[in-house]
């Protein structure tokens, strides 16, 4: 289950995207029954750091990190959410930002 593939076409194509833009801040997204259904603007971010991209080429199946697994479980329980901005660092969720303070969440601490 937390698999590439058995993910829905949907948070497919979130992942994807997260993939090809791995710093960036994603605005807009909405959700209906725990799957994006609509993303916002894309604002690739520029390092301006050495830093060496260590996001993972795309492929057509991997095991999820922690964070995805994490993420896709918070909008899942929430069914129908609407996220202002979705911070993207090396291709994996950092923090979502909402209208409602008590239900934004930074994923950079899990595990």
């Amino acid at each position: 289950m937390n698999r590439f593939k058995n993910q829905t076409i949907e948070w497919q194509r979130l992942i994807q995207v997260c993939q090809l833009a791995p710093y960036s801040k994603i605005s807009d997204i909405e959700f209906k029954n725990g799957n994006p259904i609509s993303i916002g603007n894309i604002e690739e971010r520029v390092l301006l750091t050495k830093h060496k991209n260590t996001a993972k080429p795309l492929s057509d199946d991997f095991e999820l990190k922690t964070q995805w697994i994490t993420f896709i479980d918070y909008a899942k329980k929430r069914g129908e959410l609407s996220i202002q901005a979705l911070s993207v660092q090396d291709g994996l969720p950092n923090l979502v930002e909402t209208k409602r303070p008590d239900i934004n969440r930074m994923f950079t601490q899990v595990k």
